[in-house]
């Protein structure tokens, strides 16, 4: 699979989208199903939940998967040389785009106890002020 769904760090305006540039072509925006916590300086997606709760970022075609997909993983800590237990796992999304398609994408998930973290209602990264349009 050549897709990556990011919605964090990752992401356009995100302190390692460097990660990406000349690696992957944005093809646009949208939700995965889950839960956004605010682990520290940094999200982490809880896969599942409810009809309403959402997951928001960007999607991209990687120009060379598995070069690319190796150095984020190395970046998200769960590489196979990585100790375990790992923080993320790599896994297929479900991606709902803006224009209504679903497609498969690799994403990367949360795998700690979320009971202590802050939650991020809107599913957004960074959560944005509600008075402000982005």
């Amino acid at each position: 699979m050549e897709r990556l769904f990011v919605y964090g760090t990752l992401m356009r305006r995100g302190s390692m989208h460097r990660l990406l540039d000349g690696e992957a072509d944005l093809l646009g925006r949208g939700w995965v199903r889950g839960r956004l916590y605010r682990v520290a300086d940094y999200p982490g997606l809880v896969a599942g939940g409810g009809p309403a709760d959402r997951v928001w970022g960007e999607l991209y075609r990687l120009r060379g998967p598995g070069r690319v997909l190796a150095r984020i993983d190395a970046y998200e800590g769960c590489a196979s040389s990585e100790p375990r237990p790992h923080e993320y796992r790599r896994q297929r999304l479900s991606v709902h785009l803006e224009d209504g398609r679903i497609v498969p994408a690799w994403g990367y998930v949360y795998l700690r106890p979320v009971h202590a973290l802050q939650r991020i209602p809107a599913g957004r990264y960074p959560p944005r002020d509600p008075g402000v349009e982005a």
